[in-house]
């Protein structure tokens, strides 16, 4: 994914987004390039431009982030499905344990 960093720079510059960008930078691009737009024809400020971008900024990286912690669930979610495959009576309680499914008292 590209940085917030790399897609504003590419809204200063004019320049369109790599074939390859996802819905996300779509959106985080297209909002950019509109804020711009309307500050190009003097409908907002520079300070409203700015809030508008700080905004949008930490819409996407919140998005990020999100897309992260789906990421690293799946992947606890694997390692325990694995863990419950197994012959091993130990990692089945281990993960009964992690997932919720039982309590440590």
């Amino acid at each position: 994914m590209l940085t917030a960093k790399k897609i504003e720079q590419l809204v200063k510059s004019n320049s369109p987004l790599p074939k390859y960008a996802d819905c996300y930078e779509k959106f985080y691009y297209h909002a950019l390039s509109i804020g711009v737009e309307l500050f190009r024809q003097k409908k907002i400020s520079r300070d409203k431009l700015r809030d508008y971008c700080r905004e949008y900024r930490n819409i996407y990286n919140e998005v990020l982030l999100w897309n992260r912690v789906i990421d690293n669930h799946r992947k606890i979610e694997t390692k325990i499905s694995q863990c419950e495959l197994g012959d091993c009576e130990y990692c089945k309680t281990i993960a009964k344990y992690l997932d919720g499914r039982e309590y440590i008292e």
